[in-house]
This record gives structure tokens, sequence and C-alpha cells, in this order.
């Protein structure tokens, strides 16, 4: 079970469009090619992502279950811009309903696209990702209800990256579930992949926060109190967008076998697992604190 969990052919069957594609990018031979060096870091950024996916959902259910169970709920106050408000009966539950399906999916996602899950554990598959696509579907609408209705920071342009972001999840979701259900599996993996980045968008903002601190020292170039400075804003759309452009960058790569272009992505995307680390580590920092208040 190790082996296969952490096994270079389990990487290829998660990240190739076709599993019974010749591995010709395998590690096989002596010699590492840049097909090699590609399955390698996408596979190893998978693992990254979903450790630190993992980290937040624990902190998430802890802590906002924990002050629910005890009665503080004003410590949600303390963490979010615009958390609980007095009177607002249907904003606070969509609230606590979008936390809520925040820690399914944010659990459900990794463990959905993990290959040995899938090669074992079919039924669960498949019954997973039915709870993950309409769980991504209720927690973009609860979030597009709380654009609609509550004034946020940031203003007009992060209601913009946040709607988007709601689009892009429903979209890839039910074209998700209908190559699954045409059974073109190559392109349901890719939509699925899709969907993983866009669903990750609000952990992405918090991993980018983390690295901008960590390596600015806490004071973040071009970032403001209420969250409309340029960096907030390129940390709005960029969350999601250039994980999304890296990985149809990944697809290419794949598909064209360049190994000039395959070395290029391999690169960027070595270059974005090191920044994911970091935002990890440094704002893991902050959810534990959290947890001791």
């Amino acid at each position: 079970m190790v082996k296969m969990f952490f096994s270079t052919d389990a990487f290829m069957f998660f990240l190739m469009e076709n599993h019974h594609m010749k591995v010709i990018a395998g590690f096989k031979g002596n010699t590492l090619s840049a097909n090699k060096l590609l399955v390698l870091v996408s596979g190893t950024l998978f693992y990254v992502l979903a450790v630190g996916q993992f980290i937040f959902a624990y902190y998430t259910l802890v802590f906002y279950g924990r002050s629910s169970i005890e009665g503080h709920f004003e410590k949600w106050n303390k963490v979010m811009p615009t958390g609980l408000i007095d009177g607002d009966i249907v904003g606070n539950l969509m609230l606590a309903i979008h936390l809520f399906l925040a820690v399914v999916i944010t659990v459900g996602g990794p463990v959905q696209l993990m290959p040995w899950v899938r090669n074992n554990f079919r039924t669960f598959h498949r019954g997973l990702g039915r709870i993950y696509i309409i769980t991504a579907f209720m927690a973009s609408i609860s979030g597009l209800y709380m654009i609609a209705t509550r004034d946020t920071l940031g203003g007009i342009p992060l209601k913009l990256a946040n709607t988007l972001d709601a689009i892009l999840i429903m979209s890839f979701a039910v074209l998700a579930l209908r190559t699954a259900r045409q059974r073109k599996f190559a392109l349901h993996r890719k939509w699925t992949l899709r969907l993983f980045v866009v669903v990750s968008g609000v952990w992405f903002i918090r991993v980018w926060y983390g690295f901008c601190r960590l390596v600015s020292e806490g004071k973040i170039p071009g970032s403001a109190p209420n969250l409309e400075g340029i960096t907030n804003i390129l940390i709005g759309f960029g969350s999601y967008l250039l994980p999304l452009f890296l990985l149809e960058l990944f697809f290419m790569a794949q598909k064209r076998r360049d190994n000039g272009f395959s070395l290029l992505v391999f690169g960027l995307l070595l270059v974005f697992m090191v920044i994911m680390a970091m935002g990890i580590f440094s704002f893991s920092k902050v959810w534990f604190y959290r947890l001791t208040i």
C-alpha cells in the first residue's frame, strides 16, 4: 500500500491523460529526461498541496467546531473580516454552511484524486466524487449569496474575483460530471483537476498571503488594510487563475512531448511548489496559534 501510494506509476496514473498510455516518462532507465522530471515534480506538488489542505481542514473543523460547541461565536469575528452579523440569520446560516462545506471539499478533493483510492476503492471513489461535486455547488451558491448581500473587504475587485471563481467551480463541476457519465475518462480527469484547482481558490489565497508574509517579514508591499491594494487584487484573481494556467501548461507538455517545453514547465512547477510549501508553513503557524487562543 505504501509503495502504491508514493510510486511514480501512481503519479503517472493520476496525471496522464490515459493510464493505458505507454509510460515513456516513467522512471524506467538510467537517465532523467525532461518528462521524467515533469512527472516527479507534478506528483510531488500534488502531495504538498494535499498536506496543506488537510492542515487547513483540521484547523477549520477544530477552530470553528470547538468555538461553536463552547458557545464562543465571538471568536469567529476575530479571524474573519466579515463574520457573524447580529440579526442576519440567513447570512449567518449561509456562513456556517459555507464553513462546513469547506471542510468537506478540502478533505474530499485530495482524497478523490489519489490514484490508490481510485484503483482500490472504486465505489467509494464514485460516491465521493458525487458528494464533492454537490458540495462544490452548494459552497459556491452560499459564497455567491454572501458576496451579494454582505460588504466585505476588498470591495468590487475581490467580489468579482470570488464571483468568477464560483462560476468556474460550477462550470467545471458540470463538465467533470458530464464526461464521467459519458465515460470519457481522459477528459474527466482533466476537468476534475481543473475543478480541484478552482475549488482550492480560497485556500490558495491564504497560502499566497502566508508566502508573502514570510518573504516580506510581515509587511506585504502593495497590500492595504481594506484589501484593495494591487497585491490584494492580484492574489484575489491569481490565487486560482495562476494554478489553472500552470495546469494547462502541464497538459500541453504531456501532449507535445517537447523536451525544451517540458523543462520550462518543470521549472515553473518547481518554483510554484517551493512557494506553496513556504506559504503552507507560514500560514500553518498562524492556524495552530489560533487553536491555542
